[in-house]
């Protein structure tokens, strides 16, 4: 089955596993930090143009290939790689999280929706889900195991219920390979397990978006 789009969902704790191995394979990644976004649509799929324009103030990027695991840190822009699929896009972002920002999650959804996993080395961490341009979930510091005031987590609520008697049975709580699970079982989009040693489409971004500063909203 292809990784982005067109499968059947996995059960919960097969995918737990999966993110598990994935990041005991790729600790770098833990230790760092990333962005994670898949973006889905039930209209036509835009074309990269647009996804730069949601990205971009001029929507002036460069579209090139380079190697998920080494390239990006040699660019002093915000890389963004892509993925296209029947339905949206999967989007990821070594190292940062500009897509994060409360701005772009805004703008890249206002013809359809999103989710977004940003992690910075347990610093801090979101999972956000925005629709129509609005947000409508910020979960800050998932890692903490505490659900968002109210709660109001109707995005991805079915998932967490999944996921949940897996954390009881093992008597512990939420981590990061918990909420990359539960990002996969609510968009039925994996990661793939050796997908960041590949050489990537990616868009790098010269004029971004005024940031926000998620962290704090």
């Amino acid at each position: 089955m292809p990784p982005f789009g067109g499968r059947a969902r996995y059960v919960p704790v097969e995918t737990v596993a999966h993110y598990r191995q994935f990041l005991d394979t790729y600790q770098w990644l833990e230790a760092g930090g990333f962005g994670w976004t898949v973006y889905k649509t039930d209209g036509a799929v835009p074309g990269v143009g647009e996804i730069a324009d949601a990205l971009s103030v001029s929507g002036d990027v460069d579209i090139q290939e380079m190697a998920v695991a080494e390239e990006p840190l040699s660019v002093p822009e915000s890389v963004v790689f892509f993925e296209m699929f029947t339905d949206g896009y999967f989007l990821f972002q070594p190292e940062e999280s500009y897509i994060s920002e409360n701005v772009v999650l805004e703008n890249l959804s206002v013809n359809g929706r999103l989710w977004n996993i940003s992690w910075s080395a347990g610093y801090h961490s979101r999972l956000a889900c925005a629709e129509a341009g609005e947000i409508n979930l910020k979960w800050l510091n998932f890692q903490s195991s505490e659900f968002p005031r109210p709660r109001a987590i109707h995005a991805v609520e079915e998932q967490i219920d999944l996921i949940n008697p897996i954390l009881r049975k093992e008597n512990r709580g939420f981590t990061l390979e918990e909420m990359m699970a539960v990002m996969d079982l609510a968009t039925g989009v994996r990661l793939p397990g050796d997908w960041v040693d590949g050489v990537r489409p990616c868009m790098i971004i010269h004029d971004p978006l005024p940031q926000a500063g998620w962290p704090f909203g």
